[in-house]
């Protein structure tokens, strides 16, 4: 589903390149960046989250209430 999706992406941003009035070699390259991009911006997506996921569940560890046996009258 992913590379449809893509290419639909690309077909957009060519269209919008050539509504745009944009130089013939602008809407050459349109595609070729688009499907570089796209992919790039994913997996930079997909790092930040896991990184992030990973910070969530540190704070959850620092957070925690003391347990029953650790705490000293």
């Amino acid at each position: 589903m992913t590379p449809a999706l893509y290419m639909f992406y690309a077909i957009v941003a060519i269209i919008v390149a050539i509504k745009a009035d944009a130089p013939s070699n602008w809407i050459l390259w349109t595609p070729f960046l688009a499907l570089l991009a796209l992919p790039s911006i994913g997996y930079a997506a997909l790092k930040f989250g896991e990184a992030g996921v990973d910070v969530l569940k540190l704070v959850a560890i620092f957070t925690e209430a003391p347990s029953a046996s650790l705490v000293t009258s």
